[in-house]
């Protein structure tokens, strides 16, 4: 039987069995729509052979949704996210002399054009237009977050004149970084206007980690990524990452549709997050809960990222700490606790090395070293070809790469300090807005509203510390901004609440 085959039977095992436990677990109808999700999406992948197929499959989809349930299009959004890789991708030819391609196109850009690029064109028409439509202006630049959040893609928009050699090269990553950062960003901070809202989102990215989880245990067991033969058969290119199987103490580091172990590790990171907040509301059940928060932590142990296991650690303690001191003076705390991390690592650094067996540790102290004097060469706005430079050829590994293990160093070797600076103020200025509408919340009267700024503070902070770790991976980059723009939402749902003089959590 073709692997292709065999692979769709396998996934759609584990999706019957995700499905049933989802099913048991929330009691939503919900559940059943991303079975139908996955199955429709992952079946048209696997089995059709073309990439149009794909293609038109998405696009009926998404004006279906459009259409007829426009209202809960995010969570639907949210279903689909991660069904399939995004380190697969397809270039269209292009139909002008002189170009070779139109575009490259990935899952997720697709997914983004057909979803949430007709909202945000819809958004822009409020903000410009509403009085030809009879409807309530929504400002583009409603808080500091809107306006860093502007700058920084802006930012991004000027480099790509600098970092490709052509017009339409720069043209087409432009539409790239719109697809990633502020179209989503905008959808989701502007249409995410109710804790029910939050709820059903929430469910929706459960419930396809809950799915995830089932597959990769699967693969796990027989010992073969799935996903790995899928750019065979939908006939296109795939990144370096699609053929590395990667083992740690005998075991397969599962990835499923992450693209990379430790990007699958911050997904379940998260999820372990959202998990423990619907647990304290008790819309999931003590015995279910624990159940699927073994599951999860056993997805997350099986991918062998000590990067997640940390941020895992921190979700849980933050989770549980932060209701627990006076928020008044959180600044102190987390000022504290970065001098106190930083403390540790600087005179703890030849015991971690010791710990160490794979030179990871030492690697990253190089690579701090080395990208520090490359920065220094293009402080402001860094450079498009720092991999050139000798100081990051030095870091070279063995398979021929120079891997950029810390999301703050690339940003910073590529658009300096500037979008150093942008891209942190950031998580800094949306971490301490969230604080602020916590701290005037009552526990006691808004318990839910008090609990969602908490897991909002905290998958914030766990992002932080990841992306400390790790290169900004394609599925890493896409949920961190996704939290960034519910962490957005949630300052303006609290905000709109407290002007009405009532905050309503009620589901």
């Amino acid at each position: 039987m073709a692997a292709n085959i065999v692979a769709t039977v396998y996934i759609h095992i584990a999706l019957a069995v995700g499905t049933a436990y989802s099913f048991f677990i929330f009691k939503k109808q919900e559940v059943i729509h991303c079975f139908i999700i996955w199955s429709l999406i992952t079946a048209t992948a696997f089995l059709s052979g073309q990439i149009w197929a794909l293609v038109f499959i998405l696009a009926m989809g998404a004006l279906y949704l459009l259409r007829n349930q426009r209202q809960q299009i995010l969570p639907y959004y949210f279903m689909a996210l991660p069904v399939l890789p995004l380190n697969i991708f397809y270039r269209i030819p292009s139909p002008f002399p002189g170009t070779n391609e139109l575009l490259t196109f990935n899952y997720y850009r697709l997914i983004s054009l057909f979803i949430i690029t007709p909202i945000f064109l819809r958004f822009i028409s409020h903000c410009y237009f509403s009085k030809f439509f009879n409807s309530k202006k929504i400002r583009l630049i409603d808080s500091p977050v809107d306006l860093l959040v502007l700058l920084y893609s802006f930012l991004m928009y000027i480099l790509c004149f600098r970092d490709f050699p052509s017009l339409t090269a720069a043209i087409k990553n432009i539409i790239y970084i719109s697809l990633m950062i502020p179209f989503p960003y905008y959808v989701i901070s502007r249409y995410v206007l109710s804790f029910k809202h939050f709820i059903k989102i929430f469910l929706a990215v459960t419930c396809t980690a809950v799915f995830l989880s089932f597959i990769v245990l699967l693969e796990t067991v027989i010992d073969w990524d799935f996903y790995n033969i899928l750019h065979q058969y939908l006939g296109i290119e795939a990144s370096r990452f699609v053929f590395l199987k990667l083992y740690r103490s005998g075991f397969l580091r599962i990835e499923g549709t992450m693209g990379q172990p430790i990007a699958f590790g911050y997904f379940m990171v998260l999820n372990i997050g959202i998990l423990l907040f619907l647990k304290k509301l008790l819309i999931i059940k003590n015995i279910p809960g624990y159940a699927t928060l073994i599951l999860f932590i056993t997805a997350l142990f099986l991918t062998g990222s000590r990067g997640p296991w940390l941020c895992c650690i921190v979700m849980i303690l933050l989770f549980w700490g932060l209701p627990k001191i006076n928020l008044n003076i959180i600044g102190i705390y987390l000022f504290s606790g970065i001098l106190a991390i930083g403390g540790i690592l600087a005179v703890g650094k030849n015991f971690f090395i010791s710990l160490d067996p794979y030179g990871t540790f030492s690697y990253r102290i190089a690579l701090i070293q080395n990208s520090l004097m490359e920065i220094q060469k293009n402080l402001w706005f860094g450079s498009a070809d720092y991999f050139s430079s000798v100081e990051l050829e030095e870091m070279r590994q063995g398979q021929g790469i120079i891997d950029i293990v810390n999301s703050y160093l690339q940003v910073a070797l590529h658009s300096g300090v500037i979008g150093l600076f942008l891209f942190a103020l950031i998580f800094i200025i949306l971490i301490f807005q969230i604080f602020k509408c916590v701290k005037r919340i009552s526990r006691k009267n808004s318990p839910e509203c008090f609990y969602l700024g908490i897991l909002m503070v905290g998958t914030l902070i766990a992002s932080m510390l990841l992306i400390g770790t790790v290169s900004l991976l394609p599925y890493i980059k896409l949920y961190c901004w996704s939290f960034i723009a519910l962490g957005s939402a949630y300052v303006r749902f609290i905000h709109a609440a407290e002007k009405e003089a009532v905050v309503d959590c009620r589901i």
